[in-house]
C-alpha cells in the first residue's frame, strides 16, 4: 500500500464479508459519483494542480457555487469514494485533520488532455446516457 492511501482495517472475517456484500450492493454508485465529479470538472481541477494534493474546499473554490461550505462537504465525500477505488489518492493533512486529493494513475486517464494515452471520458459519456442506462 501506498504512503498516501489511507489505511482499511478489517477485523473479522465476518466483517469482512459484510464490506463486500455492501460494495457489491452499492457497485452502481461508482460510475455516477465518477461521471458527476467530471461533469464538474474536479480531475481537470486536479491534473492543474500537478501533484499537490487538493482539499475538497479548495476544489470548489476552483468552481462557480453558490454555496461553497455544503459543496464542500458533499465533495468530500463523493472524493471519497473515488479514493476507495483508487481513482484518486488521499491523505490527511495533520494540522487541520483535512483530508487532500491528488489524481492516481488510474484517475489520470479520466483527464482530457491526458498526455499518457486517450481520456476515457468519452466512453463514461456514452455508458452513462439514459438510454444506455434504461437498457439494464
Amino acid at each position: 500500500m501506498a504512503n498516501n492511501q489511507l489505511p482499511i482495517s478489517i477485523g473479522s472475517e465476518k466483517e469482512g464479508n459484510f464490506i463486500h456484500a455492501m460494495q457489491l450492493l452499492s457497485s452502481s454508485v461508482l460510475p455516477f459519483v465518477l461521471h458527476s465529479t467530471i461533469e464538474l470538472d474536479v480531475f481537470e481541477i486536479l491534473a492543474k494542480a500537478n501533484d499537490t494534493q487538493l482539499s475538497s474546499s479548495q476544489i470548489v473554490s476552483k468552481m462557480p457555487c453558490n454555496n461553497p461550505i455544503d459543496a464542500a462537504n458533499m465533495l468530500d465525500r463523493m472524493l471519497y469514494v473515488l479514493a476507495t477505488y483508487s481513482l484518486l489518492t488521499c491523505s490527511i493533512n495533520n494540522n487541520n485533520n483535512v483530508r487532500l486529493y491528488g489524481l492516481s494513475p488510474v484517475g489520470k486517464m479520466f483527464v482530457s488532455d491526458n498526455e499518457d494515452s486517450a481520456s476515457l471520458m468519452p466512453l463514461l459519456d456514452l455508458l452513462q446516457q439514459k438510454v444506455v442506462i434504461n437498457t439494464w
